[in-house]
């Protein structure tokens, strides 16, 4: 998670009870605000459907390289 989690667009906190109250009160405050509006033009660029497509098709790609690219169609 650290190589997608950033302070501009998340608010994590140590596992305790207090650390989390004040991650809380980040959250509800101006710069939590902040924080979340970071966060949803990060996910509107990088977490689009189109980026999930292309992520899968690579995936598959990579797993079975040998797969046509472009198959018959399915037969019912």
């Amino acid at each position: 998670h650290t190589q997608t989690l950033t302070d501009e667009i998340t608010i994590l906190t140590e596992p305790n009870a207090k650390a989390f109250a004040e991650g809380i009160q980040t959250a509800v405050s101006e710069t939590g605000a902040r924080i979340a509006k970071n966060a949803k033009a990060f996910c509107d660029t990088h977490y689009t459907e189109q980026r999930y497509i292309d992520l899968v098709d690579a995936a598959v790609k990579k797993a079975v390289p040998d797969l046509d690219s472009d198959p018959a169609p399915l037969k019912s």
